[in-house]
C-alpha cells in the first residue's frame, strides 16, 4: 500500500503542545532581537549641489523629465561638475556643447577620479573634432 508523505508544515507543527508554541515563540523572539541588536554603519547621504540642481528644475521643460536620476547633482570637492568646465550646464537653453568640449569635460573628469578611464575606438574622431 502506497503511503502518501507528510507536508512539511504538518511534520514541523505535529506537536501542537503549548510547550512546543512557547519555544517556538521564544526562538522567534530571540532571532528578532538579535536582528535589531546588529549595529549596521550608517550611509552618510552626499550632499548636492544645490546650485546646479535648480539650474536644472529652471531649465527643464516638463516635469516628467525630472525622475531622482537626473534632478540633482551630487557635490563633490574633487569631480568637477560640467557647468566648471563648459562654463554652463549641461541642456541649458540656448547652449550647444560640441563634441571637443564634451571630451574636455570627459579628460577633466579621468584627471580628477579614477572612477573614469577614456579611451578612443576606432578611427580617431576626438582628432577629427579638435579635441587633442
Amino acid at each position: 500500500m502506497n503511503q502518501r508523505p507528510k507536508s512539511l508544515s504538518k511534520t514541523l507543527f505535529a506537536a501542537r503542545t503549548p510547550g512546543f508554541r512557547l519555544c517556538l515563540c521564544a526562538l522567534a523572539v530571540l532571532l528578532l532581537a538579535s536582528l535589531s541588536a546588529v549595529d549596521l554603519p550608517a550611509q552618510s547621504v552626499p550632499a548636492n549641489d544645490q546650485a546646479y540642481g535648480k539650474k536644472i528644475h529652471e531649465f527643464t521643460t516638463e516635469p516628467f523629465f525630472l525622475t531622482d536620476l537626473v534632478d540633482h547633482l551630487p557635490a563633490s570637492t574633487t569631480v568637477p561638475s560640467p557647468d566648471k568646465i563648459l562654463g554652463h550646464i549641461v541642456g541649458a537653453p540656448d547652449f550647444l556643447t560640441y563634441s571637443k568640449d564634451i571630451y574636455r569635460y570627459y579628460d577633466e573628469l579621468a584627471k580628477a577620479t579614477p572612477r573614469v578611464k577614456v579611451s578612443s575606438r576606432g578611427s580617431n574622431r576626438r582628432k577629427q573634432h579638435g579635441a587633442d
